[in-house]
């Protein structure tokens, strides 16, 4: 992480933008960053190099929105190594039944199920298997089936039951071989068995992993129906309390809780650390007094007191009817929340993990073990370790040893929590006129570039940070034109409070600042006395703050600590890899892309070529394709050549009449190609395939800027909130004051992005940033997701491709206990919150 606090020596030649030529490139004899190159990989092709091997796919338990995606996966990456796939339906019940539960997968059988919710091999409980009989009987036919590689899909109890088959496997097959019930040569050549478990849980409860497959949508349909409630709420002051499922597992209702703000939340890791019955009443009474949108309380199924007793729905209520007066209504959310189609991060995490699993299960070192996400990079973990940490926390969580339950929870988690706790520390402050402020430390906050879905909860959470420091924050309307024009207004808890689902809280100026409005500005930064800045907006806020960095020297008033945060659907921001938004506008996308998907198969042998807004960028276009299925996806940071659309016309064409597909996805982003356009790639498509398919246009547009925010962009919007406030603050606290009165630091750390990188938020400076950034094509000049392009191409039964593991690191030591002093913070603040 780069230091913010303690300089750090860097190149005595300045970044200016006046270095840049009429490419974009920036040239010195320190950083030569020409146009963009896409890193290269050590790829070689593996394309029928497994041929021979089999594999068994089951999914057990519950069944969670994402295991299709899995599924189409496995059997699509092993059909390019040249292994066969055999279905075995039913959960572990089908495995021990045998008979037509073993089903031998081909890839006609994977068509449009990625966007389907559920498993389409069924899943059922199977208690049973806990029985050595009827692993006994397993085993049996996964010998006769040839079956020595198995891949597991489902929660705690699917890895337990996979790990006891794998533990007793030479043994069983000892005693199939004493009792006669197989030949003795094939149980032989059986002695070898791997397994590999995907983690699919809609309550996210197996350690190990950032996320399971299933809790994203899960989440996600819980926020829509909290968002749904919150309408009634505020219409009826009413009180609404919402149990949503998780009996030893809060994730659901901390997501959830952060993502919409209720006013308390109630989950089996963090009990209320006193009476909570007083708590609650107080929060309730201060969200009334600023007159919040509506009361919205949300339980875990499993929620206890500190001394372990369950708090109901019925106890909550009882409390709001005696103490408050307030009227109050109980919704339980069932099993709807394990339903519905998959969001794209579901599809998306499947997608890759299913793909990850095959790889493992041919090239990883170990005979059992988990796939696991951390962050954006995909990692593996050794089963009986995942098992190990899983089981630990249900003791520590039995033993009411709350510290070490949320330890094992992760990184997320304790991310998730902590923003709570501070969100349910805010109470009201209003703040009338700016005349108030006087005497009071001030920041500001500024909106560049396109609004974007999720950028009023950064302006909602780093006020809210602010005000609990002690500080002001000045909000300035429709950015650096805005500045100019003294158009500030001053932020409050009391006038964020709502903004949890806003689209537009400042507005925002579409222009980086020009050179000849700098002394402008210096004087207008001097006249709003502000003593730190953070910037909200996508590549066009980093080429502002580029631009302040290099006037930093010459104006003094422009040497404030600043911070960008960033936003946008682009997903263009050097340094990060997701910025607050691109979620929601992927969504967009692939719901999009669903329809027509419908649309062409139910009008039979349509082709339909969609264009996505991503100027130079290619993140949405991409990833919608991987997600959707599509057929090819076209990006200006992968250039594309005539010969290259032609294969790929023919591919669909032969698609279409060999392999009983009725339709196809072609993707497009705008400005991909100078000469090959939507219209040019349509028209070259619809003469290909004439007499096999029509081809159709379909446009996006601004349909991707709107719609509903996602739980991950609130999630991701209130945790980089709170950060960029925490830097921003303890840098203030720490820069001295000149002669002038003048906060100044023309140090190279007091510019910096706020930067994702793999699982951790770092500070970056803008001095070091330079070196991976193209201000011709505005991009990065390394974009993680781009190795995800040989994926989307395997997907689509494209053999003309070389594919990799994506797993660059053995994972398998890592721990996910993350931060040990995490929970004694947490209660310390909690405590000095409500006294």
């Amino acid at each position: 992480m780069d230091s913010v606090l303690s300089p750090k020596p860097i190149a005595s030649e300045e970044f200016s933008l006046s270095n840049l030529d009429a490419a974009g490139s920036y040239s010195s004899g320190l950083f030569n960053v020409s146009s963009y190159q896409p890193k290269p990989r050590n790829s070689k092709s593996i394309r029928n190099s497994w041929i021979g091997s089999v594999i068994g796919i089951v999914t057990a338990g519950d069944d969670a929105q994402g295991m299709n995606s899995v599924i189409s996966a496995v059997v699509k990456m092993a059909y390019y190594l040249g292994s066969t796939v055999f279905y075995i339906k039913n959960g572990f019940r089908g495995m021990v039944e045998g008979d037509d539960n073993y089903v031998m997968a081909t890839w006609y059988s994977t068509m449009n199920i990625v966007g389907k919710g559920g498993t389409t091999l069924k899943t059922f409980k199977c208690p049973e298997f806990a029985d050595r009989s009827a692993r006994l009987k397993a085993a049996k036919n996964l010998v006769e089936h040839g079956i020595l590689k198995i891949i597991a899909i489902g929660g705690d109890g699917t890895l337990k039951g996979i790990w006891a088959l794998y533990n007793d496997w030479l043994s069983l097959l000892r005693e199939l071989d004493d009792r006669g019930m197989v030949d003795r040569t094939l149980l032989q050549s059986s002695r070898r068995l791997k397994v590999v478990g995907i983690v699919s849980s809609i309550v996210n409860d197996v350690c190990g992993t950032d996320m399971s497959i299933g809790a994203n949508s899960a989440t996600q349909r819980i926020l829509e129906t909290l968002d749904a409630i919150m309408t009634n709420a505020s219409s009826s002051q009413t009180a609404f309390i919402v149990e949503v499922m998780g009996k030893t597992s809060g994730y659901l209702t901390l997501a959830s809780g952060v993502a919409c703000d209720a006013s308390m939340i109630f989950l089996p890791e963090w009990p209320p650390q006193g009476d909570w019955k007083e708590e609650l009443c107080n929060k309730v009474r201060d969200d009334l007094l600023i007159r919040q949108q509506g009361v919205m309380i949300i339980k875990s199924e499993g929620a206890t007191d500190i001394q372990g007793q369950p708090i109901t729905a019925e106890e909550i209520s009882k409390v709001l009817r005696e103490k408050l007066k307030i009227i109050s209504q109980i919704t339980v959310l069932g099993h709807f929340q394990s339903g519905g189609v998959p969001t794209a991060y579901d599809r998306l995490l499947g997608i890759r993990m299913g793909s990850e699993a095959v790889l493992l299960m041919k090239d990883g070192p170990l005979d059992a073990c988990i796939v696991t996400i951390k962050g954006c990079e995909m990692g593996f973990m050794s089963l009986e370790k995942c098992l190990g940490f899983t089981n630990a926390t249900e003791k520590f969580l039995a033993e009411k040893d709350f510290s070490n339950v949320v330890r094992r929870r992760g990184k997320n988690f304790q991310c998730l929590l902590s923003s709570y706790v501070l969100l349910h520390s805010m109470r009201s402050s209003p703040i009338s006129s700016m005349a108030i402020l006087a005497g009071i430390r001030r920041v500001g906050i500024i909106q560049v570039g396109m609004d974007t879905l999720g950028q009023c909860i950064v302006c909602k959470a780093f006020v809210g940070y602010c005000q609990s420091r002690g500080y002001a924050v000045i909000g300035i309307k429709d950015g650096f034109e805005g500045l100019l024009r003294r158009q500030f207004i001053p932020l409050s808890w009391d006038i964020v409070k709502n903004w949890t689902s806003e689209n537009d809280c400042l507005g925002s100026g579409k222009q980086a600042p020009e050179h000849y409005q700098l002394d402008s500005l210096d004087v207008a930064i001097n006249e709003l006395n502000i003593c730190g800045l953070i910037l909200l907006g996508s590549f066009s806020a980093y080429e502002s703050l580029c631009t302040l960095y290099e006037a930093r020297l010459q104006y003094k008033n422009l040497g404030i600590p600043m911070c960008m945060v960033p936003t946008g659907i682009l997903n263009n921001v050097p340094g990060s890899d997701i910025t607050v938004g691109c979620d929601s506008a992927l969504n967009e996308y692939v719901t999009y892309c669903d329809k027509m998907t419908r649309v062409a198969h139910a009008s039979k042998n349509y082709v339909y070529v969609i264009e996505t807004m991503c100027e130079n960028a290619g993140y949405l276009t991409t990833l919608a394709a991987v997600c959707s299925e599509a057929d090819a996806a076209y990006i200006s940071l992968e250039p594309f050549t005539l010969n290259d659309l032609l294969k790929d016309a023919d591919h669909v064409k032969r698609k279409i009449q060999q392999s009983g597909c009725r339709s196809a996805l072609i993707l497009i982003g705008t400005n991909s190609s100078e000469f090959y356009n939507t219209d040019f790639v349509r028209q070259l498509f619809a003469e290909e395939g004439k007499g096999v398919f029509s081809c159709k246009k379909g446009v996006m547009g601004h349909v991707q800027l709107g719609g509903h925010i996602s739980v991950w962009d609130r999630q991701n919007a209130i945790i980089h909130g709170f950060r960029a406030g925490e830097w921003l603050l303890n840098y203030v606290d720490n820069v001295p004051v000149s002669p002038e009165g003048i906060l100044y630091d023309p140090g190279p750390n007091a510019k910096v992005v706020l930067s994702v990188s793999k699982r951790n938020i770092k500070f970056k400076t803008i001095a070091r940033l330079i070196c991976e950034t193209d201000f011709g094509t505005h991009n990065p000049t390394f974009n993680w997701w781009m190795k995800l392009r040989p994926l989307l191409r395997v997907m689509a039964q494209h053999f003309d491709v070389e594919y990799e593991l994506e797993i660059s690191d053995d994972t398998s030591a890592v721990s996910d206990v993350e931060d040990t002093n995490m929970y004694d913070m947490l209660s310390e603040q909690h405590k000095h919150s409500h006294g």
